[in-house]
């Protein structure tokens, strides 16, 4: 079974590696409706801007590779967007 390393050593499998992500995305989505009262994408900022998912800023294979696999969970690694700025995000728009 293939591990991945983070920047301190420790070894994480890919099933932690995408739990650990998914919890974060549900923290943050639930840390921004307790905020504000909905969800909304963080890039232009309407709440008709569905469907509202959890982005990577970071690439999640190079992340894997280089060693740093803690950025994959990490909230300055995540946002929130629409589809359409997702599409967009990812230049396939």
């Amino acid at each position: 079974m293939n591990t991945y390393s983070d920047s301190n050593g420790n070894r994480y499998t890919t099933k932690q590696i995408n739990d650990k992500s998914d919890k974060a995305a549900k923290l943050l989505l639930e840390f921004q409706f307790l905020e504000y009262g909905y969800n909304f994408c963080t890039s232009c900022f309407k709440k008709d801007c569905k469907k509202i998912a959890v982005s990577h800023s970071v690439n999640l294979e190079r992340a894997k590779e280089d060693g740093c696999v803690e950025l994959i969970w990490d909230f300055d690694s995540l946002e929130i967007l629409g589809k359409r700025c997702r599409k967009i995000k990812d230049k396939l728009v």
